[in-house]
């Protein structure tokens, strides 16, 4: 992904973990509206970030869009009665998006 988007949109998605990691060490609340398979990945993903890890993940290029592209999939996960279209139909604007970079 990253060969065709570019980090701006590859690097959000690719700390997608670690940001879920950040958010429930540093954000009060965070943790209590994760749902049950979230909780159950984020134990087997290390669970919440040390303060030091926190620390150095504040460093990386892209962190706080990836924090920002957590916390709109933590919401979208909460719609109901969306009618989302299939991948088939984004797939020509991705192809085109992909060719421009």
């Amino acid at each position: 992904m990253a060969a065709r988007f570019g980090p701006e949109v590859s690097e959000p998605v690719r700390l997608h973990v670690e940001a879920k990691r950040y958010l429930c060490s540093l954000e009060t609340g965070y943790f209590d509206r994760l749902s049950p398979a979230s909780v159950y990945t984020l134990a087997k993903q290390g669970g919440p970030m040390s303060r030091a890890e926190a620390i150095k993940f504040e460093t990386r290029p892209l962190f706080e869009d990836a924090c920002r592209l957590r916390r709109l999939e933590d919401e979208f996960r909460k719609l109901t009665g969306v009618d989302v279209p299939s991948l088939d139909r984004y797939s020509s604007l991705l192809l085109a998006l992909s060719h421009t970079q």
